[in-house]
């Protein structure tokens, strides 16, 4: 789905969609709460892909590479400000 046609389906602009996407912004807590009724999936799984219980989704598990587990999972355990610093690092590494 296009950053246009999501940004219209929940009411708000592109440019919104952009920014949460690229981490300039962070969607507020009622945001995400209308985010996950609209798409019928818990906040948990909306915010850091895990089930209530803090496990991996089961797709996830079944999917990723041992390696690829243990990044994510490291990831979950970092605050804020670590995870914003690890995101920009791997963009950069990315690019």
């Amino acid at each position: 789905m296009s950053q246009t046609a999501f940004a219209e389906l929940l009411g708000i602009s592109q440019e919104d969609i952009s920014r949460y996407e690229s981490g300039q912004r962070v969607p507020s807590v009622a945001f995400l709460v209308r985010l996950s009724g609209i798409h019928k999936v818990s906040l948990d799984w909306l915010v850091m892909g895990e089930t209530d219980s803090g496990e991996l989704v089961a797709q996830e598990k079944e999917t990723s590479p041992p390696q690829e587990r243990r990044l994510i999972e490291n990831f979950r355990q970092l605050g804020r400000k670590d995870r914003t610093l690890i995101l920009s690092i791997a963009d950069r590494l990315r690019s």
